[in-house]
């Protein structure tokens, strides 16, 4: 007989527990369905959108000057790709400075250095900055370097990033609306 009670109490403990669970269960499930909503509306912005191709006001008559700042640290399966990628960039040689700014501690600052003196020595305009100190990491090494920078506008690429050789003639134009402060 005590087993017999004992089922008895567990299905109406089971009983009291059905309509929290199934309420649970539901709230989850139109959690679920809310955000497979929203990535499908996302997806149709995009398609509606994606031939919409934004267009420079209009474009600097001449090129101004602009300086690359690349922040890196410790990153020596990248640091050469990205020096070598900034110092191909296509805009005048006389409007481009580049910016290594390197906080690193192991070997990838040799790495750098030497990749800054090989473009160096091909006439790029490329300085080479190391800190033994990382007092802000690398937005601090950005704004140290900051002063010295010579451009008008500045590009700051992370060392895992790649830009296309014609990053900077793309983007340049589109600073000339006076209302646009990024470019992304």
């Amino acid at each position: 007989m005590l087993g017999q009670s004992t089922i008895a109490l567990a299905w109406v403990h089971l009983d009291l527990m059905r309509w929290p669970l199934t309420v649970l269960y539901l709230l989850l499930l139109g959690l679920i369905a809310a955000y497979g909503l929203h990535r499908y509306w996302l997806v149709h912005l995009y398609n509606k959108h994606c031939r919409q191709i934004p267009r420079p006001a209009r474009r600097f008559d001449q090129l101004p000057p602009v300086t690359v700042q690349l922040p890196v640290y410790n990153e020596g399966t990248v640091v050469q790709r990205i020096i070598d990628a900034a110092c191909q960039l296509d805009y005048p040689a006389d409007r481009l400075q580049i910016q290594v700014l390197d906080d690193s501690t192991d070997g990838s600052a040799e790495m750098a250095e030497q990749r800054v003196a090989y473009w160096a020595g091909r006439g790029v305009n490329i300085q080479y900055r190391h800190r033994d100190r990382r007092t802000g990491y690398k937005a601090g090494a950005l704004a140290e370097a900051m002063p010295e920078a010579t451009g008008r506008f500045i590009a700051i690429f992370d060392a895992d990033f790649v830009p296309p050789r014609h990053f900077l003639r793309r983007t340049i134009h589109y600073f000339t609306d006076p209302s646009v402060g990024m470019v992304q």
